[in-house]
């Protein structure tokens, strides 16, 4: 996700590249309907409040690491994130 987003021009790329990492953990069971759910409506609700799509980018980074429980340890989210990727 995070090289999806890094790519991503606008709020419809954005959301495209956060709808293809939910869709992907959802479907290897990594996460659950619930997690799918919070992920999707939270990142609808930043895209919808920020103009700048550097900032919607910014702020589903580090969102996601939080949705999936990673609170403070945020880093470890991202190294999750990444490995989903491959």
């Amino acid at each position: 996700m995070q090289s999806n987003l890094v790519t991503a021009r606008n709020p419809q790329e954005i959301a495209t590249a956060t709808d293809a990492f939910a869709r992907k953990a959802l479907a290897e069971g990594r996460i659950n309907q619930t997690k799918y759910r919070e992920i999707m409506d939270q990142s609808n609700r930043i895209l919808s409040a920020v103009d700048d799509s550097r900032i919607a980018k910014e702020e589903i980074n580090r969102m996601i690491p939080r949705v999936l429980g990673y609170g403070t340890l945020g880093a470890l989210g991202i190294y999750g994130i990444r490995s989903m990727e491959k």
